[in-house]
């Protein structure tokens, strides 16, 4: 406000004496003005978007089982190029090995069918894995592959197993949390996709009014 009268008291000046210095004086005290005015705004934009990050966030369904889901989530990859994309990465340590499961979804796959992507890697400590390409849908997964790590996949295909042992690959699984219950968190967190996405850009557009 200071700076504001200020500026009008020098035009009240430049224009009864008709002074070059006063007018330079006076078109730098306006841009100070204006720059003060700019970062008060922003800063009031800045907290708004601050507010609605906050107010809306909510724990993803995945987060509130974190109590008895055993994955952690290890990266989200491509969230931001479509709300309609899932595509994120879990990880968990079982009785010495380490599993990994990529849970992704393919355009409009997911929308025709409603399933959800698993590659799944168990790896032992001496460098071997074990590979299972799977499908969760709403309440159920199913193994459509299998293979040890540089085996051609048309050699030992799931589907030519015996069915009991399919059977006791489907516990294999399941023991180390391939389960139903995660088939429906997995369709729950692809639910919230487009809110977690929002976020995510609300963040970074915070993040850029913030910097000089």
């Amino acid at each position: 406000m200071a700076l504001l009268k200020a500026a009008l008291d020098l035009d009240s000046i430049a224009a009864e004496t008709g002074s070059s210095a006063s007018a330079a004086a006076q078109h730098s005290l306006r841009a100070a003005a204006d720059s003060l005015g700019a970062s008060t705004f922003d800063d009031h934009l800045v907290r708004d978007i601050d507010s609605t990050i906050k107010s809306s966030t909510r724990p993803t369904k995945m987060q509130e089982a974190e109590g008895f889901f055993p994955f952690k989530i290890v990266r989200e990859n491509r969230l931001l190029s479509s709300s309609s994309t899932l595509d994120i990465t879990l990880g968990r340590t079982f009785e010495g090995e380490q599993i990994e499961i990529r849970a992704y979804t393919l355009g409009s796959h997911y929308h025709d069918n409603g399933i959800i992507s698993l590659n799944v890697t168990v790896s032992k400590s001496n460098g071997s894995d074990l590979l299972f390409s799977c499908s969760a849908y709403a309440d159920y997964i199913t193994i459509d592959s299998m293979k040890m790590k540089g085996q051609l996949e048309s050699h030992n295909g799931f589907d030519k197993l015996d069915k009991n042992l399919q059977k006791s690959f489907y516990k294999y699984l399941e023991l180390r949390g391939i389960t139903p219950t995660m088939a429906k968190l997995l369709h729950e967190y692809k639910r919230d996709s487009g809110p977690r996405t929002q976020h995510l850009w609300l963040n970074k557009l915070s993040d850029f009014i913030k910097k000089d």
